[in-house]
């Protein structure tokens, strides 16, 4: 997803920055949702 918006020549580097950022706070928000679940499950090994 990162490769694809650097590559991308149609927006300004700030709308790409953004974009960046964007996928950073998702994938974070993915990985507490996983974690959470592992939780859940008593899969998770602290």
């Amino acid at each position: 997803m990162k490769l694809s918006v650097l590559q991308d020549n149609r927006h300004s580097d700030k709308e790409k920055d953004d974009r960046l950022e964007q996928i950073d706070i998702d994938i974070h928000h993915t990985e507490e949702i996983m974690k959470h679940d592992l939780e859940y499950r008593g899969l998770l090994i602290p």
